[in-house]
């Protein structure tokens, strides 16, 4: 059964913990350099006038870490201040491919629409992703085309004004191409004949 005479005193007690909840009255980004500050508001759910929770620490770490904008973020809650501490991942300096055969596998063009599809043109904010799914992609179409021992090696250069350089020095090797065809079990089909049905074969001599 209710006792309606506790009911004050429950009251007093909400009362009580709403007093002691903390409000934000400002947000404090620190580390800001080609980043703006509306751009990092733009990425959390928190703003001042909101009731501080402890939750808010990850929340904020979490939604701004996922942006691939920042390497670090730290945040904590000090004196009805919520202070937000972010490490920016680097601006691209250059990018550039070294000791390539050109139209044996890569051009410029290519070179310029891969740069782009990945995201790493200069000026770009850096993303460790997008690099690797560059070198990934680079890999393929050199099997693609049976260079089969290429190796992509990566050289960076981070100065201090934190923009990186990145350098892609290739060593093509050797392409895997068919020396000889040979057919066997044929009985009603001359072999020659055969060998002319295939896509692949032999190299031509003209």
């Amino acid at each position: 059964m209710l006792n309606f005479r506790n009911f004050p005193l429950l009251f007093l007690f909400i009362i009580s913990i709403a007093s002691k909840a903390e409000i934000i009255e400002k947000i404090n980004i620190i580390g800001l350099d080609t980043i703006s500050r509306g751009t990092v508001l733009s990425y959390i759910s928190v703003e001042a006038g909101d009731q501080y929770d402890l939750e808010f620490n990850n929340a904020v770490r979490n939604s701004l870490l996922k942006t691939n904008l920042f390497s670090d973020v730290i945040v904590n809650f000090s004196e009805k201040n919520l202070n937000i501490r972010i490490k920016e991942n680097p601006t691209i300096k250059y990018i550039e491919f070294k000791d390539y055969e050109d139209d044996l596998v890569l051009n410029a063009k290519m070179i310029d629409s891969m740069i782009s599809n990945f995201n790493l043109n200069i000026g770009k904010v850096f993303v460790e992703d997008n690099l690797n799914k560059l070198i990934q992609s680079l890999q393929e179409i050199y099997k693609l085309k049976a260079f089969y021992k290429t190796s992509v090696s990566l050289k960076r250069n981070l100065d201090e004004t934190n923009r990186i350089g990145i350098t892609l020095s290739f060593d093509e090797g050797e392409q895997a191409l068919i020396s000889s065809m040979r057919i066997e079990g044929n009985k009603f089909f001359e072999e020659e004949d055969l060998i002319d049905e295939f896509d692949i074969g032999e190299p031509d001599f003209y």
